[in-house]
C-alpha cells in the first residue's frame, strides 16, 4: 500500500432530504469530523464534492459521478467520507466503489470509524456496503409507510400552497398544514373575486399585486416575490383549496381547513374553460354515434359549454354538435359552425314529422297489407306444398337409381350422375323455400313498422334523447349532416310513407273514413291514394312469380 502522503484524497459529503436521513449528521457536522481526520493525519486533499441527494437509486448524484470520473482519470486515488452509507446505498454504486478499490485505483477510503484498503478482505467492504444498502431499503419502506399513514388520516404530504403553512414544531412525521395568517384571507378573496365572474386572470393578477401586495411566502433562498399570471391559474385550479389533495395521482379528502366549497371550485373550473382543471366527469351526448359529416365522412361529436347568464348570475350549460374532422378527407371539410343541441333537435324532428301518420291512415294501410298478405300466404302455402311434394318425388327417384345400381342395371357413373343432378335440384328447391319465408317476414315487418309511425311526431316531443335517436335509426341508416339538414338512406317502406302520406291523409279526411264500415271496399279505393305501398307489395309478388316461372322443377 502506498504511504498516505502519496495518496491524493477527494472529500465526499452527502446529506439526503428524505425520512430519517434528516436527523443524520448535517453537512456541516460531517465536514467537521472529516477535517479532524485530515488535520490529525496530515492528508493530501485535492478536491471536495458535496450534495444533498438520495443514494437509494443509481445515477441520482451528479457530484458522486464527477468524483468517480476523477478517480478513474487518476486525478485522485483516495476518498474521505463521514461513513460508508454516505458513499453508497445501492448495489450498483457500491459495486463501482468496491471494484475501484479491488483494482487499486482507490488506495484508501477513510471514515471516522476505519480505513478500507485494497489489501483488506473483500468481505469486509461487502458487508459494510450491504448494510448501507439494506438500511436504505428499510428507510424507503418506513418513509413510504409513513407517507401512506399520513394520507390515510387526511394529512397531505406536500409543501403547502400559498395561503397555507406546513407546521414544523410538532414531533417528526406528525406535522400538518394550517392557515397562513398573512395570506389565507387574501387568497380567499381571490377565489371570491373569480366567482363574481367580473375579472379575468390578467385583471386578477393586477388587482392582487397592486391593491393587496400579494407575494409568495419567503423562504431561505427564494420567495417574497409577486405572483406571475400562471401562478394565479395554478391557485384557481388546485383542489387543495376545496379541502382535497392529490397523492400519486389520486384525490384524497384532507384534514386541512378548506378555503372554498367543492361546488365553488367546480364553478370556477367551468368559468376558466380549457385553462381550468375540473373534476373528471363523464358526458353522454345522446345524438352522437349515428350521424356523420356529409362533406368529409368524419363522425359528429359534441361538447358542453358553460355560460354565465348576467341577468340571473347563474351558470347554464349548452351542448353543441360538430364534425370531428378525423378522416384524411377532412382537410377540405367546410363544416365550420357548431350546431346547438336545440337546433339539431329541430332538424331531427323535421325528419320524424315527414313520416309521422295518423292512426286512421295506419289502420287503412295495415288492412291493405293484410289483404295482400293473406293472398300471398294462400298462394305461398300452395307453392310450398307443391315443392315439398316435388322433393319427396326426387328422393324416390334417387332410391330407384340406387336399386338399379345394386341390380347392376346401370353403371356406377350413370348412378353418380343421376344422383348428383337430383340432389342439386333438392338444394335449389329448399333455397327457394327459404326465400319465400323471408318475403313473408318482410310483409310482417312492414306491418309492424307502419304501426310504429302512428303519431310519431308527438311521441318525439315527449321522448328522451335516446328514444328519439332510436326513432331515426328505425326509419333509415347512414344519417349525415349537411348545411343544417339531415340526409340519409330511408328504408323503402319509410320513403313510400313520406312520399304519399300528405295526399293520403287529405283524401282520408275528405272521405271521412270513420263513416265507412266496409274496410275491404275502402282498401280498393286506398290503392289509388297510397300507390307506393301497394306497388311495394306488388313488386314482391311479381318477383315471386318470376322466380317460380324460371324454376325447372315445376314443369
Amino acid at each position: 500500500m502506498k504511504s498516505k502522503n502519496n495518496i491524493k484524497y477527494y472529500i465526499y459529503l452527502r446529506k439526503s432530504s428524505e425520512g430519517e436521513d434528516r436527523q443524520i449528521q448535517s453537512i456541516e457536522r460531517q465536514a467537521d469530523e472529516v477535517h479532524k481526520l485530515i488535520t490529525y493525519q496530515c492528508l493530501n486533499v485535492v478536491g471536495t464534492f458535496q450534495e444533498n441527494r438520495s443514494a437509494m437509486t443509481p445515477n441520482n448524484r451528479p457530484e458522486f459521478i464527477k468524483m468517480i470520473k476523477g478517480i478513474k482519470a487518476g486525478k485522485a486515488n483516495g476518498i474521505i467520507c463521514w461513513h460508508m452509507n454516505r458513499l453508497a446505498r445501492n448495489p450498483l454504486e457500491s459495486g463501482i466503489v468496491q471494484q475501484l478499490l479491488e483494482d487499486g485505483k482507490i488506495q484508501s477510503i477513510l471514515t471516522k470509524d476505519r480505513e478500507y484498503t485494497p489489501s483488506d478482505n473483500a468481505i469486509i467492504f461487502s458487508v459494510e456496503s450491504s448494510l448501507a444498502t439494506q438500511y436504505s431499503k428499510d428507510l424507503g419502506k418506513m418513509v413510504k409507510s409513513g407517507m401512506e399513514k399520513r394520507v390515510s388520516v387526511g394529512i397531505a404530504p406536500i409543501r403547502a400552497p400559498i395561503g397555507y403553512l406546513n407546521t414544523k414544531m410538532a414531533e417528526h412525521g406528525s406535522n400538518y398544514i394550517l392557515k397562513d395568517p398573512e395570506r389565507f384571507g387574501v387568497i380567499k378573496k381571490l377565489w371570491e373575486t373569480m366567482l363574481s365572474s367580473k375579472y379575468g386572470g390578467q385583471e386578477l393578477l393586477r388587482m392582487f399585486t397592486k391593491e393587496f401586495n400579494l407575494k409568495t411566502r419567503p423562504c431561505k433562498n427564494s420567495g417574497n416575490v409577486f405572483l406571475h399570471r400562471s401562478a394565479i391559474y395554478k391557485i384557481l385550479t388546485n383542489p387543495f383549496y376545496a379541502g382535497l389533495f392529490k397523492y400519486k395521482g389520486k384525490l384524497y379528502q384532507g384534514k386541512h381547513p378548506a378555503m372554498i366549497s367543492m361546488e365553488e371550485y367546480d364553478t370556477v373550473q367551468k368559468l376558466l374553460g380549457k385553462k381550468g382543471n375540473p373534476r373528471q366527469k363523464t358526458h353522454t351526448f345522446p345524438y352522437t354515434g349515428f350521424m356523420t359529416c356529409s362533406i368529409c365522412g368524419s363522425a359528429i361529436t359534441a361538447i358542453e359549454k358553460v355560460k354565465l347568464i348576467k341577468t340571473t348570475g347563474k351558470l347554464k350549460s349548452y351542448t353543441y354538435y360538430y364534425c370531428t374532422k378525423r378522416k384524411k378527407s377532412a382537410l377540405k371539410c367546410t363544416f365550420r359552425k357548431m350546431i346547438p343541441s336545440s337546433e339539431l333537435e329541430d332538424i331531427l324532428f323535421s325528419e320524424i314529422e315527414s313520416v309521422s301518420i295518423s292512426e286512421k291512415l295506419a289502420y287503412a294501410a295495415i288492412n291493405l297489407l293484410k289483404e295482400n298478405i293473406n293472398e300471398f300466404f294462400e298462394a305461398e302455402e300452395a307453392l310450398i306444398s307443391q315443392k315439398q311434394q316435388e322433393i319427396i318425388k326426387i328422393e324416390k327417384q334417387i332410391n330407384i337409381l340406387l336399386e338399379l345400381r345394386i341390380n347392376e342395371s346401370i353403371t356406377d357413373g350413370e348412378f353418380q350422375k343421376g344422383k348428383i343432378e337430383r340432389e342439386n335440384k333438392i338444394i335449389q328447391i329448399k333455397q327457394h323455400l327459404k326465400t319465400s319465408e323471408k318475403q313473408s317476414f318482410n310483409f310482417l315487418t312492414i306491418q309492424k313498422n307502419i304501426h310504429s309511425l302512428i303519431n310519431m311526431a308527438d311521441k318525439f316531443k315527449k321522448s328522451t334523447p335516446e328514444e328519439r335517436k332510436f326513432m331515426l335509426i328505425s326509419i333509415g341508416e347512414n344519417w349525415q349532416i349537411k348545411d343544417k339538414k339531415l340526409l340519409g338512406n330511408k328504408y323503402k317502406w319509410a320513403e313510400a310513407v313520406k312520399k304519399n302520406k300528405d295526399g293520403a291523409e287529405g283524401e282520408m279526411k275528405r272521405l271521412e273514413l270513420n263513416k265507412y264500415v266496409d274496410i275491404k271496399w275502402f282498401s280498393k279505393q286506398f290503392r289509388d291514394m297510397f300507390p307506393s305501398l301497394c306497388t311495394l307489395v306488388d313488386e314482391v309478388r311479381t318477383e315471386q312469380n318470376t322466380n317460380d316461372s324460371k324454376s325447372p322443377y315445376l314443369t
